[in-house]
């Protein structure tokens, strides 16, 4: 699937926040999406999804993200432990 590549402009985000200053950087869940080779994933599933067919689909990081949630959640919240 080919996906939009996403471009930052200065213009626009004058009064923006970057994400990376409203979240705990500590918490387990964005120390593990650090751990994660998204490349490889991309890679790796990119060929799953074929462009012009349907709707548009998600993003691949998005969609491992969130089966990964599921699965390691087991629809509880994760905690601090």
């Amino acid at each position: 699937m080919a996906l939009r590549e996403t471009t930052q402009t200065a213009e626009g985000d004058l009064f923006r926040q970057e994400l990376v200053n409203l979240i705990n950087l500590r918490h387990p869940l964005v120390q593990l999406a650090q751990k994660i080779d998204w490349e490889s994933c991309e890679q790796r599933f990119g060929g799953l999804y074929k462009a012009g067919i349907g709707r548009p689909g998600h993003p691949i990081r998005l969609m491992v993200g969130l089966q990964l949630l599921k699965h390691t959640s087991n629809g509880h919240v994760l905690r601090k432990g």
